[in-house]
């Protein structure tokens, strides 16, 4: 998909009009259907495997989940200016990260535990810079 993206964006209109390059437009519709099915038979698998039911497939995964939804959403607020949106990740990003600490944590030993503070150590860090740089920054002065 990001082949067919970059050779749309990069190639000359004389090129595109190639037989071979004609004949990849008209295919190409057919990648985001192939693409979401693999996927969903990889995760299928994958879950398969690991012999998790019900409720624990989920509740495994929420900590990154959360943690991703919430960066995102806090990109989305700073990218639309959008102050509830951006209040929500916060709040989000808090719960995801308080549910780490104070539950996650526990069922870790060893090197597991130390690897997952400091990913969470990362990730704590950038959301305090975009938050000092593009969230809590003073309101510029408009000059009269």
């Amino acid at each position: 998909m990001v082949a067919g993206h970059t050779l749309d964006a990069l190639l000359a209109p004389s090129v595109r009009s190639h037989p071979a390059l004609v004949a990849y437009w008209k295919a190409r519709g057919f990648t985001a259907p192939v693409f979401i099915a693999v996927a969903g038979w990889a995760v299928a698998v994958a879950i398969q495997r690991s012999g998790a039911l019900g409720w624990a497939i989920p509740a495994a995964r929420a900590r990154r989940v959360g943690l991703l939804f919430g960066l995102g959403l806090l990109t989305a607020g700073i990218y639309l200016h959008h102050r509830l949106g951006r209040m929500a990740a916060v709040a989000l990003i808090a719960v995801t990260t308080f549910k780490a600490f104070l539950y996650d944590m526990g069922s870790l030993g060893g090197l597991y535990r130390v690897a997952s503070l400091v990913g969470l150590a990362v990730s704590l860090s950038l959301v305090a810079l975009a938050l000092q740089k593009f969230v809590l920054q003073a309101p510029s002065k408009e000059a009269s």
